[in-house]
């Protein structure tokens, strides 16, 4: 749980930063992402302190209510139980959502996502791009998505065994 709030505290702090970096600054140029835009109230592009201080003070009620959520006992601390059942229930509407982009990208409802249903669904993305991410996740290589193949967690490259000549980690 700890480590868990401490990535998730990193991660909001470094897009603050970046959005009150100001302009010409790192990601300034970008504008800010959309879960930090809604508190530019003033639209130029800028967290400014009162703004920062909306943010931190949505970030604290969030948090209080994702206890009070999981908190079962009343302790105001998840114990492994509590932790499991908040993993439980993001994994499911993980699930969910995956389940629904699924059936969106399965133009013709026929339960497999075929190469030219992900190439009209990624339309951003260059062919190669488009090949590369269906080669991944076409798991028996039968040149159809399944849901199953869709939902599963994707492969992990392999990890390059360190080089004798690589600086230590």
């Amino acid at each position: 749980m700890k480590l868990g709030m401490m990535l998730v505290t990193v991660t909001l702090g470094l897009s603050v930063i970046a959005a009150t970096a100001g302009p010409g600054a790192f990601g300034a140029k970008r504008g800010l992402p959309p879960q930090l835009a809604e508190f530019d109230t003033n639209k130029d592009g800028v967290l400014d302190k009162t703004e920062r201080e909306a943010l931190k003070a949505a970030m604290e009620a969030k948090h209080k209510a994702f206890i009070a959520k999981y908190d079962k006992n009343g302790d105001g601390v998840l114990d492994k139980t509590e932790l499991a059942a908040a993993k439980a229930d993001r994994e499911a509407a993980i699930k969910a959502e995956r389940t629904k982009r699924f059936v969106e990208i399965d133009a013709d409802g026929n339960g497999s996502v075929t190469l030219a249903e992900l190439t009209t669904a990624l339309k951003g993305l260059s062919a190669a791009r488009v090949q590369a991410v269906f080669n991944r996740l076409d798991a028996n290589h039968d040149k159809s998505i399944s849901l199953d193949e869709f939902l599963a967690e994707p492969p992990r490259p392999p990890v390059r065994p360190p080089h004798p000549g690589d600086p230590k980690r």
